[in-house]
């Protein structure tokens, strides 16, 4: 029984993800008072949110910079003595 309800649930997943997929294009985004049409932003499911994601950032996070950060300079802020941190993490980087 436990390999049959496996096997169903696979079967189902695609169906919910194409359901939530259409729900989100089906509906409205509000964000700061304003409401936005999915479909507006693009015709599937991951460019639409793309384009809703990439116009709210701005907005929410007014001083992000996309940069890079390797494991090993994230590590650095985390030592209990912070020598010579990555210069991506002061304000001239």
């Amino acid at each position: 029984m436990l390999l049959d309800e496996q096997t169903r649930r696979d079967a189902l997943i695609p169906q919910l993800k194409q359901a939530i997929a259409q729900s989100w294009l089906d509906g409205s985004i509000y964000f700061q008072g304003r409401s936005l049409n999915p479909k507006d932003c693009g015709q599937s499911f991951s460019a639409s949110l793309l384009v809703a994601g990439n116009q709210a950032l701005p907005l929410l996070y007014p001083h992000f910079r996309a940069i890079q950060i390797l494991p090993a300079e994230l590590n650095q802020l985390l030592q209990a003595d912070l020598n010579g941190a990555s210069t991506k993490f002061l304000p001239e980087g």
